[in-house]
């Protein structure tokens, strides 16, 4: 089983880890980088591998650097490559579960075919403004189009794709003070617009309203953080916690192969 995607799908993937350890306990087998980027994990008990490969994009990506050799926080995404460190591997796999989106929402500049089509939050006057559901809709066809073409992939592979997992920053962002420091559940009405209504409609399984609802799930300041002092976490969940809920789900659609659907809808939804 593979996990792809950014630091969310890390998250449930450490989720059903500690859900899964109450049975067997998986045991580390190689652990690619420092960064916790590529893992492989193993439950000999049941012959069981499960991967972690940390793609925040899907697609071929290289940050763009400033004079100084400083980061930016912005990309150059070549939007019709997939990420060469997650296709490799693919073959092997018998289950997808991937979770992206959160980095979309920077600046990033597209390109196809070598060629630069635009940017996406930025304001370059020389620049197309893109829109973000431009941006996104172009890299998950290139992805699902990929795993849906994988002439080496096994005939049973089962993928399953999230997409925006719901934050409760309040007075600020991650990078602006933003907090989330609720004891207990919300009682509020759920309310969604624009794009964020677009992508829940897409989807099959819908955990939304029951994570909307826990702005107590998250780590706030409670967690370990060494590199971005002052900064608290209102976008990952704590465990255990509610994202346990995603892999109850998961377990449940496996049992009913639902996962092959699942894809079907995606590749519909987007044009593929």
């Amino acid at each position: 089983m593979l996990f792809l995607g950014d630091s969310v799908a890390r998250n449930q993937l450490e989720s059903l880890l500690c859900l899964l350890s109450q049975v067997p306990y998986p045991t580390e087998v190689e652990n690619y980088d420092d960064d916790d980027n590529f893992r492989e994990l193993l439950i000999k008990s049941h012959n069981f591998t499960i991967y972690f490969v940390r793609s925040t994009f899907l697609v071929q990506n290289v940050e763009i650097m400033e004079n100084s050799n400083a980061s930016t926080g912005s990309f150059n995404l070549h939007i019709d490559k997939v990420d060469e460190r997650w296709a490799k591997i693919l073959p092997a796999m018998d289950y997808a579960i991937i979770f992206d989106g959160n980095w979309f929402f920077r600046r990033n500049y597209l390109y196809e075919d070598g060629k630069l089509l635009g940017c996406v939050h930025c304001n370059d006057s020389n620049v197309t403004n893109l829109s973000l559901t431009f941006g996104i809709t172009k890299i998950f066809r290139t992805a699902l189009n990929f795993i849906n073409s994988c002439k080496d992939c096994k005939s049973g592979l089962v993928t399953f794709l999230g997409t925006f997992s719901p934050a409760h920053f309040e007075r600020g962002a991650w990078n602006s003070g933003g907090y989330c420091n609720k004891t207990s559940p919300s009682k509020r009405q759920l309310t969604l617009g624009g794009f964020d209504l677009e992508i829940r409609t897409a989807q099959v399984v819908d955990v939304t309203k029951a994570m909307i609802i826990r702005p107590d799930g998250h780590p706030n300041s409670h967690w370990g953080n060494q590199w971005n002092k002052g900064i608290n976490d209102c976008l990952h969940w704590c465990l255990p916690g509610p994202i346990d809920l995603w892999n109850e789900f998961l377990l449940a659609l496996l049992k009913k192969g639902v996962g092959l659907h699942l894809i079907s809808r995606w590749l519909s939804i987007f044009h593929i």
